[in-house]
């Protein structure tokens, strides 16, 4: 009998690996100013690709709640020990970032006096002790508080995401096609009153917002639906490849009118399009999967080098072009986050207590 095949952590990591590599380009892109919804017509295709690679926020939050659903299956904790033990592990993986940084920069390394850390919190909107703690805590974006790293507003959305995932999981149990049509509404409100209507000069990144393809992941993962893929693919190759290119095509266009509907069900074509690319192994699917593997680590340090770190982000702003800019800042994100790990697995080795830092091999909860 022919062995079924599954959607397993090699598939989790190589679709992060495309995940980073977009949340890469996105930023590596000339930024637009153009508003949603996005007037392709008039707009050159380098603008497009800007507005279309912000997919990889969604992507990785419907991994994160297809992660989370298909972990706590197999768990014997109740759902909210769960979730606090996941937002533990997150933590610390998060402050193994937020440490080195500040300390770098409050020494004037990278970055002039100035610019340190404790007087940017001092300068704030509220006392500095709440600004460090926000920021410490990665829920700088709770309040739009000053913050080591504006890339990590995505740290208090899915913080918010893995604290109601209790209340998400049971809710797409019971009823999951109205779980899932519930958590869609304040993106259809902001994409049709608010971007049709005002025409808003930025996409509002809210958790609010990602609450839809964070349910999408969980109702995934209970539906099975990527191990319908691979049964689909092993079945019909030819025609799901092409169909799969042909619902990019769409979602793709949906998004730049509708970008947080419309980047959820791209996420999902890139998660079938990347079971139909894994059923062929090649060299190329393997360092992919080697950055998915460190893909948090990177999400959480590649803006220091290619923007906030002067010494560095020089070599970026002098640079012209766009390929040579993408492949440098990946080797250095890739180059720091494979030290750092193996930094983290000697500190742990030493002290010997996995259960307070939590599992190594999966620093991937978010991204």
């Amino acid at each position: 009998m022919k062995e079924t095949l599954k959607f397993d952590v090699d598939h989790t990591l190589f679709i992060k690996g495309i995940g980073i590599m977009l949340m890469l380009l996105h930023h590596v892109l000339p930024p637009i100013s153009q508003s949603f919804p996005f007037d392709i017509t008039h707009s050159s295709p380098l603008s497009v690709a800007v507005a279309i690679s912000d997919v990889c926020v969604a992507l990785f939050t419907v991994l994160s709640g297809y992660g989370l659903t298909k972990s706590f299956e197999r768990s014997s904790c109740g759902s909210v020990k769960f979730s606090l033990m996941h937002i533990k592990k997150l933590m610390i993986n998060f402050w193994w970032i937020y440490i080195p940084a500040f300390i770098l920069e409050q020494s004037g390394i990278v970055k002039p006096h100035p610019c340190s850390p404790i007087i940017m919190y001092l300068n704030g909107r509220y006392h500095a002790a709440a600004e460090f703690l926000l920021d410490f805590f990665g829920l700088s974006g709770l309040l739009r508080t000053n913050t080591l790293n504006g890339n990590w507003w995505y740290m208090e959305t899915i913080i918010c995401c893995y604290l109601l995932f209790p209340l998400f999981w049971r809710a797409v149990k019971k009823f999951p096609y109205a779980a899932v049509a519930i958590s869609a509404l304040p993106c259809a409100v902001i994409s049709v009153f608010i971007f049709l209507r005002w025409e808003l000069p930025f996409m509002p990144d809210r958790e609010l917002f990602y609450f839809f393809p964070f349910t999408v992941g969980i109702f995934i993962a209970q539906k099975n639906t990527p191990d319908k893929m691979i049964e689909l693919s092993e079945s019909s190759f030819i025609p799901c490849l092409c169909l799969s290119f042909v619902i990019l095509a769409v979602t793709a266009a949906v998004s730049l009118q509708f970008p947080y509907i419309g980047f959820t069900f791209m996420s999902l074509d890139i998660i079938f399009i990347s079971v139909l690319f894994l059923k062929r192994k090649t060299f190329i699917s393997k360092y992919i999967t080697m950055l998915g593997r460190y893909s948090m680590n990177m999400y959480l340090i590649h803006i220091f080098f290619f923007f906030n770190w002067l010494v560095i982000s020089w070599i970026f702003i002098l640079s012209t072009n766009i390929a040579a800019k993408f492949a440098l800042l990946l080797i250095i994100s890739f180059m720091i986050s494979y030290i750092l790990e193996k930094i983290k697995l000697y500190t742990y080795n030493i002290i010997k207590k996995p259960k307070f830092f939590g599992k190594i091999g999966d620093k991937n909860e978010t991204s």
